[in-house]
C-alpha cells in the first residue's frame, strides 16, 4: 500500500491542470483552421464602406426578376467561382434577383412588447377589479383605450417595419466572398 502525502497530491493536481490546459491550447489552434473557410454574402450598399455579411446556413427571403412573389429559403452553400447560391438544393444566380428582404428584429421586438404591454393592462385591470372588494374600482373606458392603442400600435410597428428591402441594381450590390486562410 502506497501513502499519499500532500506534495503527491499536489503533483497530481498540477499534472492534471497542465494536461487540460494543453488540450484546450491544442483546441485553440485546431479550431481556427475548421472554421477558417468561411463564405458570406455581402450586400454592399453604393458609395458606402458599410456592407451587410449574410453567412452560409442563413435564411434568406429574396424576389427574382420579373417575379411578383418573395421565396424564402436557407443558404446550403456560396459559390465563389460562379455568381451562385444554393438554396434549398437549387442554384439562383446573382444576376436573377431582383431584391432581398431582411427581418428587423427591432420591430419585431418593439410590436411584441407593446401588444404584451396592452394585453396585460387589461388583464391586470379586469384582475384587480375582481380581487380587491371594492366597489368603486372599475374597468373603465380609459383602460379600455390604453390597451387597444397599445395591442393597434404594436400590430401596426410589426406590419409596417418588420422588413427592409434592399433592391438590388439601384443602389445595392450582392457580392460573394470566401475568407478562407490559406
Amino acid at each position: 500500500m502506497t501513502k499519499y502525502t500532500k506534495a503527491a497530491d499536489g503533483h497530481l493536481l498540477y499534472r492534471s491542470c497542465m494536461i487540460a490546459c494543453l488540450l484546450l491550447l491544442a483546441g485553440l489552434v485546431v479550431a481556427p483552421r475548421a472554421a477558417s473557410a468561411q463564405r458570406y454574402l455581402l450586400i454592399e450598399k453604393l458609395n458606402s464602406p458599410r456592407t451587410t455579411k449574410i453567412a452560409e446556413g442563413s435564411v434568406i427571403t429574396y424576389r427574382l426578376k420579373g417575379d411578383a412573389e418573395w421565396h424564402t429559403g436557407r443558404i446550403q452553400h456560396l459559390r465563389t467561382d460562379q455568381p451562385l447560391i444554393a438554396v434549398d438544393d437549387y442554384y439562383v444566380n446573382l444576376t436573377e434577383v431582383e431584391a432581398l428582404r431582411k427581418t428587423r428584429l427591432g420591430a419585431r421586438a418593439g410590436s411584441a412588447m407593446l401588444t404584451t404591454f396592452g394585453l396585460s393592462w387589461s388583464g391586470l385591470a379586469l384582475i384587480g377589479k375582481l380581487t380587491d372588494g371594492d366597489p368603486e374600482t372599475q374597468y373603465n373606458a380609459r383602460d379600455a383605450a390604453i390597451s387597444a392603442t397599445s395591442v393597434a400600435s404594436g400590430w401596426l410597428i410589426g406590419k409596417l417595419f418588420r422588413y427592409r428591402t434592399f433592391a438590388v441594381g439601384n443602389r445595392y450590390r450582392l457580392r460573394i466572398i470566401d475568407l478562407s486562410f490559406r
